[in-house]
């Protein structure tokens, strides 16, 4: 190999040595950058789940409890009929602390709303739901029992006759001796009617309350 072949060849291979390197560089810039951009992106999208997710569990629920008293519970049906459609969107905004047809463990502690359906025929009833009213920020009579006290209080209707036909059982139950409605033992903030309620006035008393009492929503 002759001097001028050796000084092309050093040349060549000096050229060849910095492109590859300089290639190398570019690739290993290319691929931290991409890593960053990954990482970043990873934890923009995590980030936004994660707050979305604390939003969700940390935005207070609506606190309910479902009562029922004198009446065949027709109300509490429809409203169990109610849940195969709008459950998806009722768990997240309400928490259903006392509700016997949903669950075992009830609490009675403090109510956002509470429903009651049924009218009051014996002094236990009366004092329950005072207790009631008193642990809750709105009470809705639910159905005809609750908001008129008919068909369960047919007994106000009777002749002294008739009356006397069905005093031992009056007595045997301690009951009242006329059957009220909701309305004359507490206040009510707002009324369903029906028998068995109306579902759609149910449906629009749950919207609005739930507009008064979480406004954000």
């Amino acid at each position: 190999m002759g001097e001028n072949d050796e000084v092309f060849f050093l040349k060549n291979f000096t050229e060849n040595r910095e492109w590859k390197i300089e290639n190398r560089f570019t690739t290993l810039s290319f691929c931290v950058l991409f890593s960053i951009f990954h990482s970043l992106f990873s934890f923009f999208c995590y980030n936004r789940f994660v707050t979305k997710k604390y939003k969700e569990n940390t935005m207070e629920k609506i606190k309910i409890g479902w009562f029922s008293f004198s009446c065949c519970e027709d109300s509490t049906i429809m409203m169990t009929e109610l849940m195969n459609e709008h459950w998806q969107d009722w768990k997240k905004m309400f928490d259903f602390r006392h509700a016997r047809v949903l669950k075992t463990n009830n609490i009675m502690d403090e109510f956002d709303v509470a429903f009651v359906e049924g009218a009051i025929a014996g002094p236990d009833q009366e004092e329950k739901v005072k207790e009631i009213r008193s642990k809750a920020k709105k009470l809705v009579a639910v159905g005809a029992c609750a908001i008129v006290g008919l068909p369960a209080g047919q007994r106000n209707t009777f002749t002294e006759a008739q009356l006397a036909e069905v005093q031992f059982l009056i007595d045997r139950f301690g009951a009242l001796p006329k059957v009220l409605k909701v309305s004359d033992v507490v206040k009510v903030d707002a009324e369903v009617p029906g028998c068995p309620m109306n579902t759609d006035a149910f449906l629009k008393a749950v919207d609005v309350l739930v507009k008064e009492l979480r406004p954000q929503t």
